[in-house]
């Protein structure tokens, strides 16, 4: 939940750490030593950095998750396209697809696509085959239309055979700030 670590010039109270979280609360911590404050600082400002890439998601085995919902299977198949994180470096290199979303349709949707985050399942439900995929938002300010996101919308559509429809749900605020990281997330069925 950190955003960012500030320390301010020492004044004759002591020094301050500013912590900013991604929720928009502060914290602001006086501590009287300068020595200490900077000993806090430090600490905070290495806890909070990312892990590597690859760490990242070692915390879980993406494919005995995937193996569990039951895929590979007839509707959804696994994807090279965002191997060695080259579509989108925000998302897994192990993702699946609707069957019938080819390479091109995939990196077409990733470049209409706010930072390359193309339609990509999330949860499968065997009994009901119902779907949850994310996305994020098409680029701000572009206009007309991209053939590859349609496609890949009506490719969702078919390996949605239990339904007639999909809902788009918009997550983002009404008011979107810079720096918030939005999704839309793809409902394939009533779960």
């Amino acid at each position: 939940m950190v955003s960012s670590v500030e320390r301010t010039p020492t004044t004759p109270a002591g020094s301050q750490v500013i912590l900013r979280c991604k929720d928009f609360r502060v914290f602001q911590i006086l501590v009287p030593q300068e020595r200490d404050c900077l000993d806090v600082h430090t600490s905070l400002v290495r806890l909070s950095r990312p892990e590597e890439r690859q760490e990242s998601w070692s915390f879980m085995d993406l494919t005995a998750d995937y193996k569990r919902m039951g895929l590979p299977n007839n509707l959804w198949v696994s994807t090279a396209a965002n191997s060695e994180y080259r579509v989108c470096e925000t998302y897994p290199s192990e993702l699946y697809v609707p069957k019938s979303a080819t390479p091109p349709i995939i990196v077409g949707s990733a470049r209409f696509r706010s930072r390359g985050r193309f339609p990509a399942l999330s949860y499968f439900h065997q009994d009901t085959l119902a779907a949850v995929c994310r996305c994020s938002q098409p680029l701000s300010g572009f206009s007309g239309r991209c053939q590859e996101d349609e496609a890949m919308l009506q490719a969702l559509m078919k390996a949605n055979p239990g339904s007639d429809y999909i809902y788009v749900v918009d997550t983002r605020p009404k008011v979107t700030h810079t720096h918030t990281h939005t999704h839309t997330h793809i409902l394939t069925h009533v779960l």
